[in-house]
């Protein structure tokens, strides 16, 4: 499933916003310097550089085309080091979304899952590294925000695989484990969206190491 991460794409934040969101990056990398203790751009110099843009985006709003050309490649400077910054950021937090909130940079938006999923195609179920491990494979289902794996002794006959055992995950591979061994197992899969609806695979049969 896709992530968060930071935007470096600043076109869409007007003359007049950016010095504001310049000064959130600067309090956010000042403010955490144990999240990001060595950005490439100082806290310190981005101000400068946004005190520079504001003051010539103050002579560039009643100004000349001169005024202007020099708001912008003062724009052109301040985005260069925000750009730089964040990308640093980036890798600094890796996968940790609190983190990446914490530097001030606007992130981007997760996808919204869709309603209803058909039934995957498959699920493959094969013995995992450990006794009473199974792994899972899925079939991906595109745009799915994660899948539930159903399972339960073959005994039970419960035709329902929303009736047995149910278990998350993000990813469409996953070991699972807690199986009782010498046991046979049924096991299907559904891909998870926004409804509320859920479409199970076919059932597959494996018994426990």
């Amino acid at each position: 499933m896709k992530s968060q991460h930071i935007k470096i794409d600043f076109r869409e934040i007007k003359d007049a916003e950016l010095s504001e969101f310049a000064q959130g990056v600067e309090n956010g990398l000042t403010n955490n310097p144990l999240v990001f203790p060595a950005p490439p751009v100082t806290p310190l110099a981005l101000k400068g550089q946004r005190q520079d843009y504001e003051t010539k985006l103050v002579k560039a709003l009643n100004g000349n085309t001169f005024d202007t050309a020099a708001k912008d490649a003062a724009r052109v400077v301040l985005e260069t080091s925000l750009r730089s910054d964040g990308q640093y950021c980036e890798i600094v937090t890796g996968t940790n979304v609190a983190n990446k909130m914490l530097s001030g940079y606007h992130l981007t938006d997760l996808p919204t899952p869709v309603g209803e999923f058909p039934a995957p195609d498959f699920v493959k179920v094969v013995d995992g590294n450990n006794p009473t491990e199974f792994d899972v494979d899925i079939a991906v289902v595109d745009k799915a925000a994660g899948y539930l794996v159903a399972f339960t002794p073959e005994s039970n006959a419960e035709p329902n695989p929303a009736n047995w055992t149910i278990r998350w995950t993000k990813k469409h591979r996953h070991t699972f484990t807690g199986f009782q061994s010498g046991t046979k197992y049924k096991v299907a899969a559904a891909a998870v969206g926004a409804s509320d609806s859920i479409n199970f695979s076919n059932p597959v049969t494996r018994i426990a190491q």
